[in-house]
């Protein structure tokens, strides 16, 4: 589901003048998609031009005590149409239960959850998604809309770990 942001991003940090190539990775901090080490790596001066130039291509950036800039653009993440088999598991139950409660509502959080732990592999999105069912039911049970918008991406994710 990142790949398509991880691209973005690496395209963004090819154009700034480095002593090393920064290393991008996936965010540890909640609310964000990637992290580089750029201002370990560039100049000040760099540094400043890529945010600048990253938020004028509609990215957000935060730069962290440690040197690290956070990165994020849910836009580019990937989705998938449902398929008509659902996978065993809490994967299928979490998609079972979006299928079943459709709405427009987002969760920008459970989004880029469920983005970084598809690319981490099956298990951690059957943990992210155990946790999610979990907290869902209990929207469900308050009357409370699910977030059905995430259902194209939580369809690439599992396409995504089934490909891993």
């Amino acid at each position: 589901m990142l790949t398509r942001t991880r691209r973005a991003a690496n395209d963004l940090l090819a154009a700034v003048r480095t002593e090393r190539k920064p290393a991008l990775r996936r965010a540890t901090e909640d609310g964000w998609l990637l992290a580089t080490d750029l201002p370990l790596a560039a100049e000040r001066a760099e540094t400043d031009r890529f945010i600048r130039v990253a938020e004028e291509d509609g990215w957000r950036v935060s730069e962290t005590e440690g040197g690290w800039l956070l990165l994020d653009r849910t836009d580019l993440l990937a989705t998938a149409d449902p398929s008509a088999q659902i996978p065993d598991g809490e994967v299928g139950a979490l998609l079972s239960l979006l299928l079943r409660h459709p709405s427009g509502e987002k969760d920008p959080e459970a989004l880029r959850a469920i983005a970084k732990a598809a690319e981490q592999g099956p298990g951690p999105l059957a943990r992210t998604c155990a946790a999610l069912h979990a907290a869902w039911a209990e929207r469900l049970r308050q009357n409370k809309k699910l977030p059905g918008a995430l259902l194209p991406y939580l369809c690439a994710a599992v396409k995504e770990t089934k490909e891993i």
